[in-house]
Formats: C-alpha cells, structure tokens, sequence
C-alpha cells in the first residue's frame, strides 16, 4: 500500500485497516533518510530488523522507478543489505533505569530523559560501547 503513495488517501478510504496495518502503513509512507549498508545496523536496532528491510525493499522500488539507481545496482544493494540482515542480531542497550538510580539519579522524569540521551550516544557509536563506557558517557551527562 505505501507504494501507492500520494494517492493512498484516496486507496485507503476504501479499506479497512486495523490500527496496526494503519501504524505501519504511516511508517512506510513517512519521510526516512535512505537506508545504506552503514546504517543499517541503526535503523534496524530503532525499528526492527524486518520493518527496516521492508523500508530497504520500498526505497529501492521507488529509487528504480525513479531512474536514481540502475537494476544492476539495487540488485546488488539488496543482495548486499540481506547480507546484513541474515547475521545481524540486534543488542540490547546495555543500561537501565536501575543503573541511573545507582548513579544517583533521582526518580522520574529525568532519568529517561538520560536513559534515551546515552541511548541515542550509543547509536551513534555503532552499538559498540559496553556497559562500562556507557555509564562513562552517563557521567558526562550529569
């Protein structure tokens, strides 16, 4: 359905969709940064590995139709990006808000607020720091 954007309205007003085909139906038709082989990873760890293979399948469809990549080259992309979608397994964020509170946050509102901070940091180290490094980087924050 999201390939029919922009006249999904007018599909749409003719389908019944539960409140979870309707979620992912916003999600694919919003606006993402395109996908790449190096950021896959983040993506996949934000929205699910198979959403964001599906986002890749779209992207690629539209990126064909819209003569910015050849055939050869998003055959090869999507042979390249299952690659990385067979092995990858996503981590888990190695902190809690257990590990705020020990730190001597105080409960409430900051902590996630701190928690979604060392997250997003964590991101965009390539999900590579351990547990230590994070509550370092948490100690900046603080």
């Amino acid at each position: 359905l999201a390939a029919f954007h922009p006249a999904l309205l007018e599909v749409k007003v003719n389908l019944r969709l539960s409140k979870k085909q309707e979620s992912a139906l916003a999600f694919f038709v919003r606006s993402h940064a395109i996908v790449t082989e190096s950021s896959f990873k983040h993506q996949a760890y934000l929205w699910g590995k198979e959403k964001t293979f599906e986002l890749i399948l779209l992207q690629t469809a539209r990126r064909l139709a819209d003569s910015e990549i050849t055939l050869k080259d998003g055959v090869r992309f999507l042979k390249d990006i299952h690659r990385h979608f067979d092995r990858w397994v996503a981590l888990p964020f190695p902190l809690t808000g257990q590990d705020l509170l020990s730190q001597g946050v105080k409960e409430g509102e900051k902590i996630g607020i701190l928690l979604k901070a060392v997250e997003m940091w964590w991101i965009s180290q390539d999900l590579n720091p351990d547990r230590r490094a994070c509550l370092e980087y948490l100690s900046t924050l603080l």
